[in-house]
């Protein structure tokens, strides 16, 4: 967050990524609110300097996942949109 004011005005778009520790301490990839994103301070920040850009949602590919691509992509909407909303002000 810390790099985003420097960089507001050139953000035209964003992925959104959620990053977890595995077992072994290592850090891995999931779904988002699995991991230690702090989505709810991103937003803010960004709404604060005016961001009205695209964003995308990047899921790891988990094959050996119990649940299929489109469960995983509406546990990620229906997790980060409330987060979205509550940055309006």
């Amino acid at each position: 967050v810390e790099y985003y004011d420097h960089l507001a005005e050139y953000v035209a778009h964003a992925h959104l990524k959620e990053v977890g520790r595995a077992p072994d301490g290592t850090l891995t990839e999931c779904c988002p609110g699995n991991g230690s994103v702090d989505f709810q301070r991103i937003f803010r920040h960004m709404r604060r300097h005016g961001f009205e850009g695209f964003m995308a949602i990047e899921l790891p590919p988990d094959f050996s996942a119990e649940e299929s691509i489109g469960e995983r992509v509406h546990q990620a909407v229906n997790y980060l949109t409330p987060l979205l909303e509550r940055s309006i002000p």
